[in-house]
């Protein structure tokens, strides 16, 4: 089944005939807290976005920082959950 669907939809995508160029981007070291404000069409509720800089994808740091968000922010046991909903 899920052979047809993929061949259904992506069969048609033609394979480049060159290389795809790569997207490498580097950002910035932040030095300061940003904050930034957007406003939306068609969007009913405001809401808040926090975000860290992370070490890079094989930092020996990462297997420790997936157990912490694991603890913080997965599923209804998790301390953000509890505490958002609960209290």
């Amino acid at each position: 089944e899920f052979d047809r669907w993929v061949d259904r939809y992506f069969a048609p995508i033609k394979r480049p005939d060159r290389p795809i160029p790569r997207v490498i981007t580097d950002e910035t070291v932040r030095t300061k807290p940003v904050s930034v404000t957007v406003h939306e069409p068609n969007t009913p509720l405001p809401a808040i976005a926090l975000s860290y800089p992370l070490p890079p994808d094989r930092s020996t740091d990462i297997p420790a920082l997936m157990v912490l968000q694991a603890i913080l922010a997965h599923g209804e046991s998790s301390r953000l959950y509890e505490n958002l909903v609960y209290r």
